[in-house]
């Protein structure tokens, strides 16, 4: 997987490419743990690009999510695929991450 990084206003968006596996632990252990050294940080991840997703993938979600919160910080997954909104649904980790349709209803929740 791949992961883009830039800094929008009050947010940093990561664009993630590709299916998440277990390389998706050290890209977002190298560029978005990083980000939650101070409490209030919010990060919009666009997952609409990520085609397919397994057991290490979900495991990056829920260290990145379990990360921010312990930090004080909202993490957005936003755009799922066909593919990973079942996966999340199925494992009821839909309800656990704060998942939303599109990148811009992701900008609007980080915005409240």
């Amino acid at each position: 997987m791949e992961l883009h990084c830039t800094k929008e206003n009050e947010h940093s968006l990561a664009i993630c490419v590709g299916p998440m596996e277990a390389e998706s632990h050290t890209a977002f252990r190298e560029h978005l743990h990083p980000l939650f050294t101070r409490p209030g940080v919010k990060v919009l991840v666009d997952i609409s690009r990520v085609p397919r997703i397994n057991s290490q993938g979900i495991a990056a979600m829920v260290r990145l999510v379990a990360d921010a919160n312990t930090n004080g910080c909202h993490v957005v997954f936003a755009a799922p695929t066909p593919f990973v909104r079942e996966v999340l649904k199925v494992t009821r980790l839909d309800g656990y991450f704060d998942v939303v349709a599109s990148q811009a209803e992701g900008l609007e929740r980080l915005a409240q």
